[in-house]
């Protein structure tokens, strides 16, 4: 009988010493879990830190850049308008031109063809 209570009390102790291993291991999971995730979030908040030193430095250069050439850009953009718009009159003018010569050339085919209709009745009735 008092073998069978010792035997009773070593497994009761067996079992929370290896309940007590697992709730360590699994906070130790847990902590290296929690650490990694700080280790990230502070990779990326680096990473977003130069991402934007980055970005501001592009866009001081484009702004310095942009400066200089505002005068520049207002006299280029005249210019373009105005080649543009004596382009566009010379083209209307050259679409009425060709619109007259596609009339005239629809006049004349609709003629030949009213005479070519002509001609083959009066071919079919000799």
């Amino acid at each position: 009988v008092e073998k069978l209570l010792k035997r009773g009390r070593k497994k009761k102790a067996y079992n929370k010493k290896e309940k007590r291993k697992k709730k360590k291991n699994i906070e130790k999971r847990k902590k290296k879990r929690n650490r990694k995730k700080k280790e990230n979030r502070t990779k990326n908040i680096e990473k977003r830190k130069k991402m934007k030193k980055k970005r501001t430095r592009q866009e001081q250069k484009e702004e310095e850049g942009h400066e200089g050439n505002e005068e520049q850009e207002q006299e280029e953009k005249e210019e373009r308008e105005e080649e543009e718009n004596a382009g566009k009159e010379e083209t209307e003018q050259n679409d009425m031109k060709k619109n007259v010569k596609k009339n005239k050339k629809i006049e004349k085919t609709s003629i030949l063809r009213k005479d070519e209709k002509k001609d083959a009745k009066y071919i079919q009735m000799y």
